[in-house]
Parts: C-alpha cells; sequence; structure tokens
C-alpha cells in the first residue's frame, strides 16, 4: 500500500525538531535501496520546502525485522523502531 499524496501538518508552538517516518514491512531485515533512499530524500525536500521550515528533519524508519546496514541507511535513517522497540513498554 501506498500514499501519492502527502500529509504534512506542523505546530506553531514547537521548537524542536520534526522527525518524518516510514515504514516497511519485509519478513526480513529491510534493505534501504538507491531507489528508496532517493525517494525518501526527495519528500523530506519537499515537506522542507512546502512547510517552509527552518528545523532539523530526522529520518525514522518503522519495520518488522530491522534494518540491514549499508550506506544508504547511514547516510539516511537517523532512527529504526522494529516491532519489539514499538511496542515494549
Amino acid at each position: 500500500m501506498s500514499t501519492s499524496v502527502p500529509s504534512f501538518h506542523q505546530r506553531a508552538d514547537d521548537d524542536g525538531p520534526i522527525n518524518i517516518c516510514g515504514a516497511k514491512y519485509s519478513d526480513r531485515p529491510y534493505t534501504v535501496t538507491k531507489a528508496y533512499a532517493t525517494a525518501i530524500q526527495r519528500k523530506m525536500d519537499v515537506f522542507q520546502q512546502r512547510t517552509d521550515t527552518k528545523k532539523q528533519l530526522f529520518f525514522t524508519l518503522l519495520t518488522v525485522g530491522g534494518v540491514t546496514e549499508n550506506v544508504y541507511r547511514l547516510n539516511l535513517v537517523d532512527q529504526v523502531v522494529d516491532l519489539d522497540g514499538l511496542f515494549s513498554i
């Protein structure tokens, strides 16, 4: 499932950085490809332009089984949250 229209919401009273979140399902650790990294960077650029924010953007990736380490993951993904991390108390 994918969406073609991003939904951007910005609160004027929040002075902190902004986390942009993405979710990927895979039955094994997800591998961030060059194409996916390019698409996410483009979406972050559009977000920054349309909201006219000067805040720092972080990309968080939600996955079922984690992410393999590669150059695209290291350069783009700031935080990985897997299902164990999402549902832990």
